[in-house]
């Protein structure tokens, strides 16, 4: 008795699971973005790869750009320019020293940021609420075995 309850634990821990993966296949943010900061025309170009198969319902529906930490610039779309990687350039005035940051929102799912510091380094963090979550489910799972096995 012990053994089917356990069995119907972990089936239904599995199928938790794996009814995550069709939203991990189908949506997912930008896979990448990269920001160059051109000082004589200052101007912030930013690179985008968000492979879709239709830029028209799965697109980066918004930019933020943030200037020290403060919001600069926010820019709303309704689509993207291309199914793959595409670059925006918007006008920023920036000094040696500030830090510009940007973040794509993804209409389906998730989110990237990078940063850069004028005449410095990019920097960035991906979107990691998907793994987190997957995480929580296996660490529950776990959880939930050690829990049935000392009874």
């Amino acid at each position: 008795m012990r053994f089917v309850r356990c069995g119907g634990i972990i089936l239904l821990i599995v199928m938790g699971g794996l009814s995550l993966v069709p939203l991990a296949v189908h949506s997912h943010p930008p896979s990448n973005m990269e920001l160059k900061y051109d000082g004589d025309r200052q101007a912030l170009n930013v690179t985008i790869s968000h492979g879709v198969s239709n830029a028209d319902t799965h697109y980066i529906e918004k930019l933020e750009i943030t200037k020290n930490d403060a919001l600069y610039l926010s820019r709303d779309y309704t689509s993207q320019p291309s199914t793959s990687t595409f670059t925006y350039s918007f006008d920023v005035p920036a000094a040696e020293g500030d830090t510009l940051g940007v973040s794509a929102v993804c209409n389906q799912y998730g989110s990237l940021e990078r940063s850069l510091v004028v005449n410095g380094e990019t920097t960035g963090n991906g979107d990691t609420a998907g793994f987190s979550l997957l995480l929580l489910c296996v660490a529950a799972g776990i959880g939930a075995l050690l829990y049935t096995s000392k009874k």
